[in-house]
């Protein structure tokens, strides 16, 4: 009856917002985001800044991990036209990014033949080993195999007193790469939601997943199709007060019986009963992030 809803995310659309066919010949768009890099990043050589920030594609919504406040930062250096410290950090990142779904995961596959190789080390160094393993738990496909494999291509030489020449094109790749990876494994680019009404929520057969278990379920709230959003002293507060009846619905009756409740035509009266007591769900504050 429940379906999980995405409610904790960072949000990043400006650069969506420049590129869009209106915001493109709106001067005012355009003149607010390169005001934004020219405050942040300074006057000198703002053209150029304004296009390498323009060149990069995060992911409009993503989940809340550190990693992607450090990525943040990597791309400022980008922006800004420190080349090297944007390359080695990108490429740290895509190493600290394999240990956590490395040690995050690993419970759930101790049968794996690759288990006993990573089951006690709390950090690792081999980026062909852990690609290897999570492709083999299904958890990185071809594209991510690769896109690993191409970071690290860039990293070695980087780290390991290799070539550094055309670091300003380098820079950009990874930065590029694991905005990519990130998007496509916990953003909009990856299969881990549906949409309704505008709302984002996990399909039913995606909650067992141990990816979308472990790193897309705690930014979520369990909720019936007839919850509602509030704003209680200035904070956007989830309620569902309602006992749900233990029915099960596909994605598709749940979307619209949602649908139907938004707009007043209840389809679903018979499925629930209203709850003497109000559960009120509400989300942390977060400085990045939204409620959908």
């Amino acid at each position: 009856m429940k379906r999980y809803r995405w409610t904790k995310f960072f949000i990043d659309t400006e650069r969506n917002l420049v590129r869009h066919p209106t915001g493109a010949i709106d001067p005012r768009t355009v003149s607010g985001a390169v005001g934004g890099v020219t405050y942040k990043h300074g006057l000198l050589k703002i053209q150029d800044k304004y296009d390498r920030w323009l060149s990069l594609v995060p992911p409009p919504l993503c989940v809340p991990i550190e990693w992607h406040e450090l990525l943040l930062e990597a791309e400022s250096a980008y922006v800004h036209g420190d080349y090297y410290p944007a390359l080695t950090s990108a490429c740290c990142l895509g190493e600290r990014i394999l240990n956590h779904l490395i040690i995050g995961l690993r419970g759930y596959y101790t049968s794996s033949s690759r288990y006993k190789e990573i089951a006690r080390k709390e950090s690792f160094q081999d980026w062909n080993r852990l690609i290897e393993t999570l492709s083999e738990w299904g958890i990185l496909n071809d594209d991510l195999n690769q896109q690993f494999k191409d970071l690290l291509n860039l990293r070695n030489p980087a780290v390991h007193f290799g070539d550094i020449k055309d670091r300003q094109n380098k820079s950009g790749r990874a930065v590029k790469s694991v905005y990519s990876v990130t998007s496509k494994m916990f953003g909009m680019d990856s299969d881990h939601f549906f949409v309704c009404e505008g709302e984002l929520y996990i399909p039913k057969d995606k909650i067992e997943e141990p990816l979308v278990k472990e790193f897309i379920v705690p930014h979520c709230y369990l909720l019936g199709y007839k919850h509602r959003v509030e704003n209680r002293d200035a904070t956007p507060t989830i309620i569902d007060d309602e006992i749900y009846n233990e029915i099960k619905l596909t994605d598709e009756e749940f979307i619209e019986y949602r649908k139907a409740w938004k707009k007043g035509e209840d389809k679903g009266d018979t499925l629930s009963e209203k709850s003497p007591d109000k559960d009120h769900n509400e989300p942390p504050n977060h400085a990045n992030a939204a409620d959908s």
